[in-house]
């Protein structure tokens, strides 16, 4: 009976010191590299005419139908709104009117969310392929054939256009049109 006492003490010593280790010893700030912070707080330095105020007051400025669901998220540079949607194109709309300026079928449903860089608008489609379409026009510059579905959104950094697949695989294409066409 002594050993059960002996250890029952030596257990809430444990756990009695683990909780208080996880204790915080004050106001923690953290830079997080991420879009949400700490307590779902969010901050666009840049964003001046939105506020807790005015936001309730918002009204619908434009829609555009699509032929099929939207899960991408648009891509808005020099006042076009680039998107791509499950009716397997990719759209080009006036960001003031919401007018279609252009669109690019792809083989299948587009879920990845477009990146724009340097006059050109790279996206994934579930065709297996990455696509390089020319921003004014919406023509086709190259695509790239992945081995699966292309759910990921590029990213482009420093020069590079970055892309994952189902494939197993993530892709870095220079801004020039890749080797495979």
């Amino acid at each position: 009976m002594k050993w059960i006492r002996i250890s029952a003490l030596i257990l809430c010593a444990c756990l009695v010191s683990t909780a208080w280790e996880q204790q915080t010893t004050g106001n923690v700030r953290n830079n997080w590299s991420e879009f949400h912070q700490p307590e779902m707080q969010r901050y666009n330095p840049y964003e001046v005419t939105l506020n807790a105020q005015n936001v309730p007051s918002l009204q619908l400025k434009w829609s555009y139908p699509t032929g099929n669901f939207v899960e991408s998220s648009p891509a808005v540079v020099n006042g076009v709104v680039y998107v791509g949607s499950y009716d397997t194109n990719v759209y080009a709309l006036n960001a003031t009117t919401g007018a279609q300026l252009w669109s690019f079928a792809t083989g299948s449903y587009v879920y990845s969310s477009p990146a724009v860089a340097n006059g050109v608008v790279y996206v994934g489609s579930f065709d297996d392929n990455v696509y390089a379409l020319n921003a004014k026009t919406g023509a086709k510059l190259w695509s790239y054939a992945t081995g699966n579905l292309v759910y990921s959104s590029p990213a482009v950094a420093n020069g590079v256009v970055y892309v994952g697949s189902e494939d197993n695989n993530v892709y870095a294409f220079s801004l020039a049109a890749p080797e495979q066409q």
